[in-house]
């Protein structure tokens, strides 16, 4: 066995170049610290790619306060690719994307009590399996639904269409 020192901390060789590591608290604790903050780095860094998330700078919070200050009936609902969001901060019914049998949703009716619809930039991440191709579409600005105004783009990157009233 081969003995080395490095600084103050002691450092064992072992054989067959395998390395004991014999250290103080100090280094002990920078050590656990590094790995630490290596085996987090992946999460983190797969955090601050989404921008619609609430983690970031604000994430989806002022989409969702102009959600909130647009929507203002409060009994109508939103439908929207993150209902958990619409209803938790803007405080309104929200449903889930419904499928989409017909291929252009535009062409589809939908119900009165519908007040908006919301796209968030997650639905851009939904695989095909997901059949969101044309509210992927929608987001994009290539097709909006019959009855709806055109869509609002939101500060933190998502997409609102209003009901159009009628006057």
């Amino acid at each position: 066995m081969v003995r080395a020192r490095v600084g103050d901390d002691p450092t064992v060789l072992g054989s067959k170049g395998r390395l004991f590591v014999v250290t103080t608290g100090a280094a002990r604790r920078c050590c656990v610290g590094a790995v630490c903050l290596v085996a987090l780095f992946p999460t983190w860094s797969r955090m601050m790619e989404q921008p619609g998330l609430p983690g970031r700078g604000g994430g989806a919070a002022p989409d969702m306060a102009e959600v909130r200050a647009r929507v203002t009936d409060p009994r109508g609902a939103v439908v929207s690719d993150v209902p958990w969001q619409v209803a938790w901060y803007c405080e309104r019914t929200s449903l889930w994307l419904p499928p989409v049998v017909q291929e252009d949703p535009a062409s589809a009716s939908v119900p009165e009590q519908i007040a908006a619809i919301y796209l968030s930039p997650q639905v851009l991440r939904y695989g095909k399996g997901e059949k969101v191709d044309a509210w992927q579409r929608m987001f994009l600005g290539r097709s909006r639904p019959d009855g709806f105004s055109r869509a609002l783009r939101l500060p933190a990157g998502g997409r609102l269409f209003l009901r159009e009233t009628a006057g």
